[in-house]
């Protein structure tokens, strides 16, 4: 039988200064893995049959991968604890990309590269917010039980 969890299970923790530590504004993260695929055509490659434009279909070798990471939370205006004051475009970050709180399992010691950090507000009732794009380095584990 199979397991789920609810997003509320989630977690996401980070590597800041040498210590890991959940910040607690997060409300959601992403995980993206891609492959580019090399096409292979040849005069050989196979044609749809039945096709009236003669389509080719093309062998495809696998290219390089790259995993991304997206996160989404509240600003923290704190001056001590500020969102902006831990999580820095330009820096690398070992973090933990967790399902279940409680086992926890997930994606442990993805290290990454904050590409991107999108800070905001708005007039509605709603919290400050930011975006965050990460670039992982290297091999993605896969999920397991997070240490």
């Amino acid at each position: 039988m199979a397991d789920f969890a609810s997003g509320n299970d989630g977690r996401f923790k980070a590597s800041i200064t040498s210590t890991t530590a959940t910040i607690a504004t997060i409300k959601s993260w992403k995980l993206t893995k891609t492959t580019t695929p090399i096409p292979i055509p040849n005069f050989e490659s196979p044609t749809q049959v039945g096709s009236t434009n003669t389509l080719v279909y093309p062998q495809v070798l696998a290219g390089l991968s790259q995993a991304t990471l997206s996160i989404e939370g509240q600003f923290d205006v704190n001056a001590v604890t500020k969102t902006d004051g831990l999580i820095t475009n330009g820096n690398y970050y070992y973090m933990d990309l967790i399902f279940v709180k409680g086992t926890p399992f997930g994606y442990d010691n993805v290290y990454a590269l904050c590409t991107s950090f999108s800070p905001g507000t708005n007039i509605e009732n709603q919290a400050a917010s930011f975006t965050a794009e990460f670039t992982c380095s290297g091999v993605v584990p896969l999920s397991g039980v997070v240490t």
